[in-house]
């Protein structure tokens, strides 16, 4: 779903029926959730509208989990397709989901919210799109999150908020976008 050209992403949606077993394959991914992590419009269009898929639908969670083999990395869960959509950056495609109803609030189990994945990847545009629809920029993620849950993400400090996400990948234009929408420094 992630080429450059969007219509093989939809050809594959449209010719196969592959929900179900995307869910099932992908330990509760829905398809619509990464069609949009791969900024693919058309095919996220077409499973909506045609398919009936579910803009409202979220990822699960697993908690760290340490046997004698390793550790397990939790997931995030809560994550519904516009958080992938931010994170993919594709500002059409988070248009779209909005108009569709979408929260650009929702937060995921972390507290994290789609502001915050869009400023992660570097997405200037998905930035303006989604503060234009409203979303919150003083939102904080869950203080309460643990470093272990976190182990790999980095210090909890840095990423906890959109504006400190900004600062600490030295985006100044996310930064700038941020402070005139009034987020906290």
């Amino acid at each position: 779903f992630a080429c450059a050209n969007e219509d093989a992403g939809l050809y594959l949606v449209y010719k196969y029926n592959l929900a179900k077993a995307w869910v099932e394959a992908t330990s509760g991914r829905t398809l619509l959730m990464d069609v949009c992590e791969a900024g693919n419009l058309k095919a996220a269009r077409f499973l909506i509208e045609k398919r009936g898929a579910k803009i409202h639908a979220q990822t699960g969670y697993s908690e760290l989990q340490i046997s004698i083999f390793g550790s397990t990395r939790p997931t995030e869960g809560k994550l519904s397709p516009i958080f992938f959509a931010a994170k993919s950056g594709n500002p059409e495609l988070i248009k779209y989901l909005v108009i569709k109803g979408a929260d650009v609030n929702s937060r995921s189990n972390f507290g994290a919210t789609p502001l915050m994945h869009a400023v992660s990847g570097g997405h200037v545009e998905a930035g303006k799109i989604l503060i234009s629809a409203r979303a919150n920029v003083h939102a904080k993620m869950d203080v309460r999150v643990s470093q272990s849950d976190m182990r790999g993400v980095g210090n909890i400090e840095e990423i906890l908020t959109a504006y400190r996400r900004a600062k600490t990948l030295g985006n100044q234009e996310i930064l700038d976008l941020l402070i005139k929408a009034g987020a906290h420094r």
